[in-house]
């Protein structure tokens, strides 16, 4: 324990702190027209403070450039300068660029080039996603980013295939947060993600809401799947980089957008609206000060409602007739309000404050309320986050970074927030539907997360770019659920759990031969700062302190290029996670008397053990990139996951004392006993723009073999495995951008998925699929300059083809909406859950300044 201590001491003090890595460098050479180095000659970023001078062979680089698009300068005197424009730069990732200067003994217009980024990344070791604000504009994804990350290559949407009042525990769970995506055939919530580089990962349920996330509020948006570097933890399944603007600008940029589909029913409207406005530039008066912000509401009703007749209740739910109020079940509203400040104090220090809110309330369709549908819990999700960052160049070599920061999320899930309210109609309903009252859901949380972080950077040489870092998290998590009717506390706690974690990543470039190595060690360690039974089978047994987790994860990347138009790459990892508070702490109830000894007489859910472990994923990545043409490129990529230690429930037998009286109690429990492997291939190809076009096409064959798919249900049998819930075996997607002369054009995203597993014989768990899904959405503009403003008109179509796309089907019959029991009624059967929305239309107008 002492030698423990001792080394966590020394590496957090070796290492400070440690950021996730949001910058990436920018490397060339400065030659004559000849072809010999032009020693000297700077080259600099315009607009920023960042440059290099070429070295005797003319080599240079410029590191800890924050991505996005740029303009190079390089200058010196004798010769012509030369402008690069429109120069990419993404996380993690070297841009190559060579100027050519031609001499001159007079003053000369400088020469100007439109840089195109080559189809092969050569150093690439990972597969990495990227979208652009340019994306978020021009594709028709109004409404939620997810639309579009849901088109990358191994990224599936959640799609619950069983019906709430179905769901283990009475459907408690089906309303708590998710991020509801699947990356590479992982569960919901494996992934790590970071705003302006600080986490925003939920700790206590999991995911972020990227529902909130409009198209003006960041500069990119990248994807990190399978063999990441050590940099990111806590995450088995994918990193997600959300990057704001984080330059110093000179010019003012003013943008608005507003849409809406109330065009009348024949549009398929589901009352929705959306306002979004973002502005940028100097702070007036004050040197080297800009802000950025941006805001967006967003409502919708969503598609699938609800219905109140005159006299339902009275007839205790057997008159349906009159007219009835319409209720919208499943709609969502959301707010989000983001600022921030830049100041280049001088060269070679930057600042940045930022502060970001949202709020989210949304509803959750549940067929038995359809008649009922007050009686249904709303969902509030309140995010904020705020934080500093501070980065200080020590040399052209080296540099740090700081940030503090503090986010916070509060969740509710509840009918009603005055209690008394429970207590006026008590529940009432039928075998099909609910006729008054509730339901039994109530839930209550607060995630705090205090985080100090940073990294060390520094490129020692011009093969090697070494960075360390480490992190302190202090974490707060306060959970209330409870059975609303008579109030019974089902958990209650509120822990203060800590993390330190550290990290190593050495990336070297061998010119010469063109491979590039990325090698690293990451640890980290975790204090749940509670107490708990040392025994889980005997309750009532001895209390002591949880022992901490501590894990070291290696990771490796190889890239190495096969020839001039290909590079191939091999990625090898060890990513631990552990275990979201609320499986982590599960059953934990300050309100028992006994507390902080487990109630295992009255169990809703599980009881976790008090010594639960980290959940593992070993990630293997063999790819290969390929230039097809000058204008397309392709990328094939072939993965193969591991993953252990999973979380799942199991029923035990404890040992309960009364007096001299020991009873056998069987209670379930959180253990560490699933696993699950996926393989897959993903194929992806991309056109750059020519000829008034550009697009992708992803394809992506995967299984997903698991033992247990839902965290509460017990598993079948532990010696074999079946398809996921979520498993999808062929996925198809493909987006097209359309520019025409005269600024007009329009855009195309769709996709081509296998239908989602259900079971008809228990014998052979998932082994039916539901239908293919289908989707293809349309988005056409026109613009107009009036001024210095150029105004867009937009009107975008949804599900163009009206395909009604089936989620789940009935078992029995392997249809949706018709099940074989003689028992249940049309009514009931046909639950609108079981299929998509049809076509909508959206009309909108964009300005930009």
């Amino acid at each position: 324990m002492l030698r423990t201590k001792i080394f966590l001491i020394l590496l957090f003090s070796a290492t400070i702190i440690c950021n996730a890595q949001t910058t990436g460098k920018i490397s060339g050479t400065v030659l004559d027209s000849n072809g010999d180095p032009v020693i000297g000659a700077n080259v600099i970023i315009e607009n920023t403070t960042m440059g290099a001078a070429a070295d005797v062979e003319g080599y240079f680089y410029i590191i800890n450039i924050p991505s996005g698009t740029y303009k190079l300068k390089a200058s010196v005197i004798g010769y012509t300068s030369q402008v690069i424009e429109n120069v990419q730069v993404i996380s993690g990732l070297t841009t190559k660029l060579d100027f050519v200067l031609q001499t001159s003994t007079v003053q000369m217009q400088e020469v100007v080039v439109q840089h195109t980024r080559p189809p092969v990344q050569k150093d690439l070791t990972y597969k990495i996603q990227g979208i652009s604000a340019g994306d978020l504009e021009k594709l028709p994804i109004k409404g939620s980013i997810k639309d579009l990350i849901t088109k990358q290559a191994g990224v599936t949407a959640n799609i619950s295939t069983t019906p709430i009042s179905s769901q283990p525990v009475f459907g408690q769970f089906a309303t708590i947060p998710s991020d509801g995506l699947h990356f590479r055939g992982g569960r919901t919530n494996e992934t790590l993600y970071l705003f302006d580089g600080i986490n925003v990962t939920d700790g206590l349920w999991g995911g972020y809401n990227l529902d909130v996330i409009g198209e003006y509020t960041l500069q990119s948006l990248s994807t990190l799947t399978g063999t990441f570097g050590p940099q990111f933890g806590e995450a088995m399944s994918a990193v997600m980089l959300m990057n704001p603007l984080d330059n110093v600008v000179q010019e003012y940029s003013l943008k608005a957008t507003a849409y809406t589909d109330r065009l009348g029913e024949k549009s398929g409207t589901q009352h929705t609206w959306n306002y979004e406005f973002a502005a940028s530039g100097p702070v007036p008066y004050l040197k080297n000060l800009s802000f950025v912000g941006s805001a967006r509401v967003y409502s919708s009703d969503g598609y699938i409602n609800g219905y109140i007749y005159p006299d339902y209740i009275d007839t205790r739910g057997i008159d349906k007739s009159g007219n009835p109020t319409i209720v919208p079940m499943q709609f969502r509203d959301t707010e989000l309000y983001f600022g921030k400040l830049i100041w280049q104090v001088f060269d070679k220090l930057k600042l940045r404050g930022g502060y970001l809110n949202s709020k989210v309330t949304q509803g959750v369709y549940n067929h038995y309320f359809k008649y009922n549908p007050y009686g249904t819990p709303h969902v509030h999700y309140n995010d904020e986050l705020i934080y500093a960052k501070l980065t200080h160049v020590l040399s052209q070599n080296t540099y740090y970074d700081i940030h503090l920061a503090q986010y916070t999320r509060d969740f509710k899930s509840h009918t009603y927030d005055n209690r008394a309210y429970y207590d006026i109609v008590p529940p009432v309903g039928t075998g099909e539907f609910s006729i008054s009252g509730t339901d039994f859901v109530y839930f209550n949380s607060r995630f705090q997360r205090l985080e100090l972080s940073g990294t060390f950077s520094s490129q020692i040489s011009k093969q090697q770019f070494i960075q360390t870092g480490g992190t302190f998290e202090r974490l707060r998590t306060q959970l209330q659920r409870l059975n609303p009717y008579g109030w019974q506390y089902l958990e209650d706690y509120d822990y203060k759990p800590f993390k330190i974690t550290g990290f190593v990543n050495d990336k070297m470039e061998f010119s010469d031969i063109g491979m590039v190595v990325n090698i690293g060690l990451r640890y980290d360690y975790f204090n749940p700062n509670r107490e708990f039974v040392t025994n889980i089978e005997n309750p009532q047994g001895a209390i002591s302190k949880i022992k901490p987790s501590q894990y070291f994860s290696p990771r490796l990347g190889i890239s190495y290029p096969i020839s001039d138009v290909a590079a191939f790459r091999f990625g090898y990892g060890h990513y631990y996670q552990y275990p979201y508070i609320y499986m982590a702490d599960q059953g934990m109830n300050r309100q028992y008397e006994l507390y902080p000894y487990p109630n295992v007489s009255s169990v809703q859910g599980a009881i976790a053990k008090g010594d639960i472990q980290e959940e593992k994923t070993i990630n293997y990545e063999v790819g290969i990139q390929v230039k097809v043409t000058e204008d397309i490129s392709a990328d094939v990529t072939g993965f193969y996951r591991k993953m252990s230690n999973l979380v799942g429930i199991s029923i035990i037998t404890g040992y309960i004392t009364s007096g001299d009286v020991v009873k056998e109690q069987r209670f379930p429990i959180f253990d560490n006993l699933n696993y699950a492997n996926v393989k897959g291939v993903e194929i992806s190809i991309s056109k750059r723009m020519t000829n008034y076009f550009q697009g992708f096409l992803n394809y992506t064959y995967s299984q997903a073999l698991v033992t247990s798919s839902l965290l509460f249900s017990l598993p079948q049998d532990l010696s074999r495995t079946f398809p996921a819930d979520w498993d999808q075996t062929h996925t198809v997607a493909f987006g097209a951008i359309f520019q025409f002369p005269g600024k007009w054009g329009f855009s195309l995203l769709g996709g081509l998925q296998s239908g989602l597993p259900y079971t008809f014989s228990q014998f052979q768990p998932n082994a039916e699929r539901a239908p293919m899904i289908t989707s293809l959405d349309v988005i056409g503009h026109k613009e107009f300059d009036i001024g210095p403003l150029t105004a867009r008109f937009f009107i975008q179509v949804l599900n163009i083809l009206n395909r009604r796309n089936v989620w789940w089907v009935y078992a029995d019959s392997g249809q949706p909406g018709i099940d074989t029991s003689p028992a249940t009624s049309d009514d009931y059967t046909n639950n609108p859950s079981m299929w998509g929305s049809g076509r909508r239309i959206q009309l909108g107008v964009s300005f930009n300044y």
